[in-house]
């Protein structure tokens, strides 16, 4: 699966440092805005760069048709799938350490650390939504309906009194553990689903 991986990097690197140094100014405003609404914003936009990217790679292997080629080699269907959730978790790690860095430069206020907990598990929970979607429905009505699910939830959040938010924000190390196992059978179910979907897509089973 390395391979896979270094053919993402190399693919997307370019496009992902592009993103990132707009990312390091983009957490640094918020960062010196330092309010709710710079918290919601900087939780947001983290899982939406770090999903956007493996997206795109999508979009790139359906116009070389790579997955076609994958088809004649020994390659397993789950570590082609595996793949795009491993980059988005590297693309993750990387927008989190760089937003932090970009906050605690920031003279006015700092970008806290305890913000990379909220923005890590809605991107897990997004990615565990998006990737069986697309593979199921395609990239286009996939994204779209997964796009629509979530931000109809995020606008009910940012509507109600951010307890959700807080509690994910502020929870103790034991409860982190156990929003860490929940997280972690969830991206298996999904991961598990997007391998069959994939598989069966591949197959033509889907159209």
């Amino acid at each position: 699966m390395g391979a896979l991986l270094r053919k993402e990097w190399y693919v997307m690197g370019r496009t992902v440092v592009q993103i990132t140094a707009l990312w390091v100014v983009v957490a640094a405003l918020f960062a010196w805005i330092g309010d709710k609404r710079a918290a919601w914003l900087y939780c947001c936009n983290v899982p939406i760069f770090s999903i956007s990217f493996s997206l795109n790679s999508l979009d790139v292997d359906a116009r070389c048709r790579w997955d076609d080629w994958l088809a004649v080699t020994p390659m397993e269907p789950w570590k082609i799938v595996l793949s795009k959730y491993a980059f988005t978790g590297e693309v993750l790690l990387l927008l989190s350490v760089c937003g932090v860095l970009a906050g605690r430069l920031t003279a006015s206020m700092e970008l806290e650390a305890v913000l990379v907990w909220p923005a890590a598990v809605l991107t897990v929970l997004m990615t565990g939504t998006n990737f069986p979607l697309v593979y199921r429905l395609g990239r286009l009505k996939g994204t779209l309906l997964s796009v629509a699910v979530w931000l109809s939830l995020l606008l009910l959040a940012m509507a109600g009194d951010g307890s959700a938010y807080r509690w994910v924000r502020d929870a103790s190390l034991p409860e982190r553990a156990g929003v860490g196992l929940l997280l972690a059978a969830w991206t298996a179910g999904s991961l598990w689903l997007s391998v069959r979907f994939y598989d069966r897509r591949r197959r033509g089973l889907y159209g």
